[in-house]
């Protein structure tokens, strides 16, 4: 005996007819699922590191020349996982930046501080920090650093330089000093063949002359005029004063370096020679170094040939040495001759 047929199913949506009520039921259950999933694999989706800045870009406006000057840029953690500073690279020398803990805990900030150095510079300064990370959304972080530096004082030119020098007769220079923020109190010469004045010469504008005095000895100078300002933060600026004094006689090498001595020893000796370029017979008078590093011996080879055996003294502290060898001769066109020398001492 077969069971009684169930009777149909009431609509439970009477404003509904059924023939459409069911595809509505359908719709409705693939869209509570497919909710369902996305929460699913949202609530088990792995957490991972997101990197917000809040500024990317700082001017400093304008800066005088040879001060530093600092700015601290923020890099938050919004994401579920650390944060890892992985690298810093800036686009000059005159910038240097770092970061004191380079992991970020989610929802933490790290401080980037950037320090620019403005000596060396002038004008417009446009340069760049990039901070390389693990960041889901910014691998690497550019940051913009902006200024202008201006100058407090200009030399034209900074450095005087003579060239060959073939007569007796004394030679100058003028070098023209521009600030609106400082003046000069003074120069000095720091070789007694270059003496130096200055005079005012207009509105914050000073011209110092540079001379070559008449006894200049033949071979090469090299010295400089240090300049006395009243600015406290550049108290003396230093002017190079180079020349090369060309006579009858030359030596050969002009200029001697040593290399390396060890302290407390004596160095092997070094050989250099003095000749008349016009073959000219003459004679050594004297011959001493300014700062008796220097044990020195002047040998005759012919009656315009000498030859110098130079070696340096035991040192008893290690640095760098030099010292100007000065040959008198009895040569009226050369009688005093210059040899600039040099050495390094080293610990044993």
């Amino acid at each position: 005996m077969c069971p009684p047929e169930a009777p149909p199913m009431k609509n439970p949506y009477p404003c509904i007819s059924n023939e459409r009520v069911w595809p509505v039921l359908r719709a409705v259950l693939f869209v509570l699922v497919l909710f369902t999933g996305l929460v699913s694999c949202t609530r088990y989706a792995p957490a991972s590191p997101y990197a917000t800045v809040p500024q990317t870009a700082y001017d400093f406006s304008q800066l005088d020349a040879g001060n530093q000057a600092t700015h601290d840029f923020y890099i938050k953690n919004t994401g579920g996982a650390p944060l890892r500073i992985e690298g810093i690279m800036s686009s000059c020398r005159c910038i240097f930046a770092r970061v004191a803990n380079r992991q970020i805990e989610p929802g933490s900030n790290a401080v980037l501080s950037v320090r620019l150095d403005t000596k060396g510079l002038s004008g417009p300064v446009d340069q760049r920090i990039i901070v390389y990370t693990n960041a889901t959304n910014e691998r690497t972080l550019t940051f913009k650093i902006t200024a202008y530096v201006k100058q407090l004082y200009s030399l034209q030119p900074d450095t005087v330089d003579f060239g060959e020098i073939h007569t007796n007769t004394p030679l100058s220079q003028t070098v023209v000093f521009t600030s609106t923020s400082m003046g000069i109190t003074s120069v000095t010469p720091l070789s007694p063949y270059v003496k130096a004045s200055v005079k005012t010469s207009g509105q914050d504008e000073y011209d110092l002359h540079i001379k070559l005095e008449k006894g200049l000895p033949a071979g090469l100078l090299q010295s400089a005029v240090l300049i006395s300002t009243t600015s406290s933060r550049v108290p003396v600026l230093r002017v190079r004063v180079t020349a090369n004094k060309i006579f009858d006689l030359r030596a050969n090498p002009d200029k001697i370096f040593a290399g390396i001595l060890l302290k407390g020893r004596k160095s092997s000796v070094f050989s250099t020679y003095i000749f008349s370029k016009h073959k000219r017979p003459f004679t050594i008078k004297k011959v001493l170094d300014t700062g008796n590093y220097l044990d020195i011996h002047a040998e005759r080879l012919a009656p315009d040939i000498y030859k110098l055996g130079i070696s340096a003294k035991p040192f008893e502290y290690a640095g760098e040495y030099t010292s100007d060898i000065i040959v008198s001769t009895t040569d009226k066109q050369t009688p005093v001759l210059q040899i600039p020398f040099r050495i390094m001492v080293m610990d044993r």
